[in-house]
């Protein structure tokens, strides 16, 4: 390669570099500093763009006005919405109230639990040396202390157990200061829905100015990259959905069936299982987060019936995540596995929680587009082939 050329390789690499190390940052600056700020009208212009069809539907066929074509829309879409949402945490409060006495009672039984845990604990390191085995149950008398507050009083009832509730003070404290951003969250609400309703009516206008501002060439690759993203995240939404709705049933399903042959016998089924399926949609968590301690404190507690029936839950719904999971969601939109934890790390370390999701999501937005070719971030399985055909064409001839 002649020395030119070689520059100017050098001169592109270094001019691609600064081009998407500025893409990064300004990412970064937007999701640490406007993201929330924006947000309500991201939302608003989300919904408006899936608004369209159905409003230019009813001003097609009906006489009804543009303006209020979508404030009807906008309307049904919050009934639809809130709907069910109402009616699902309507039934979560009150099965709340009987997840509170259970609560107690795993805390009234604390003690009890921490010394059959500290028999079981013995029994199976017995064979460790004495030394060592003496150091490890020392350990666990001070945790048992420290959960227990065995060195405190309880004035309130000296027959219960006296609970350390100082470890709690972080999360009072994060449940306090969400609920202090309650009234902010309700006004940036109410500003999203009529901020929906006025881009839901005038998203022909705004769209518009948009491609306006873009070049010609640039337009197709807009349009292309907006109905890619749009259909990928639908698809991906909708199969993550139906995984959750399927995880909601097994875990009903079973702890129902627990129940009915006697070995299961509080209530709240409905929160256990939603509150299981929410946490199996999250990545690097899943259904063992819930099922298995809860599986690992039956059997300590003697209830071996409650643990082995846990277990089988646990088999079945990750037997079956396995095998809808590759069905409903594409293989194609997925992610390797550690590049989904490396971006869900990074994502909570500079985002919070919304980057847990948010920065995967990116990512595979950004894969899906390259994929389809509508940008070119980096080389495609297909383009090497094509690099390499005209290489082998020369050596054939070369050799001949």
């Amino acid at each position: 390669m002649s020395k030119p050329a070689t520059i100017l390789k050098r001169r592109a690499f270094l001019i691609n570099f600064f081009y998407f190390a500025v893409i990064i940052v300004l990412f970064y600056l937007f999701m640490h500093y406007a993201f929330w700020i924006t947000f309500p009208f991201l939302a608003a212009f989300a919904v408006a763009m899936l608004l369209q069809r159905p409003v230019n539907f009813i001003t097609r066929k009906t006489p009804i006005k543009r303006g209020l074509a979508s404030v009807i829309m906008v309307i049904l879409l919050l009934l639809a919405f809130l709907g069910p949402i109402s009616l699902i945490i309507a039934k979560i409060i009150s099965e709340f109230m009987g997840f509170f006495d259970y609560v107690k009672n795993i805390l009234d039984n604390l003690p009890q639990f921490l010394e059959q845990f500290e028999i079981s604990l013995a029994d199976a390191i017995a064979f460790l040396p004495d030394g060592i085995e003496k150091k490890i149950m020392d350990t666990f008398a001070s945790i048992s202390a420290t959960l227990s507050g065995t060195g405190g009083q309880n004035l309130a009832s000296p027959d219960l157990p006296s609970i350390d509730f100082s470890m709690l003070k972080a999360p009072l404290m994060g449940v306090w200061n969400t609920a202090k951003q309650i009234p902010s969250a309700l006004v940036s609400i109410l500003i999203a829905i009529i901020a929906c309703c006025f881009m839901t009516a005038d998203f022909p206008r705004i769209s518009g100015f948009i491609k306006r501002q873009l070049p010609p060439e640039k337009k197709h690759v807009m349009r292309d990259a907006k109905n890619t993203v749009f259909s990928s995240l639908k698809k991906i939404v909708k199969a993550y959905l139906l995984i959750m709705l399927i995880t909601f049933s097994e875990m009903f399903i079973g702890l129902n069936i627990l129940k009915i042959i006697g070995v299961y016998e509080s209530s709240y089924i409905f929160v256990i299982s939603f509150v299981t399926c929410v946490v199996d949609i999250v990545p690097v968590l899943g259904t063992g987060t819930v099922v298995l301690p809860w599986a690992v404190y039956s059997f300590i507690m003697g209830d071996i019936g409650m643990g082995i029936g846990l277990l089988i839950i646990y088999g079945v719904i990750t037997v079956i995540r396995q095998i809808i999971e590759p069905k409903l969601v594409a293989m194609q939109l997925g992610l390797p596995p550690f590049i989904t934890i490396i971006a869900m790390f990074f994502g909570l370390k500079l985002f919070g929680f919304v980057g847990l999701f948010l920065l995967p999501l990116a990512i595979t937005m950004l894969k899906v587009l390259n994929d389809k070719g509508t940008i070119h971030l980096w080389k495609r399985p297909c383009d090497v082939e094509e690099e390499s055909k005209p290489v082998t064409e020369s050596t054939e001839k070369a050799e001949k």
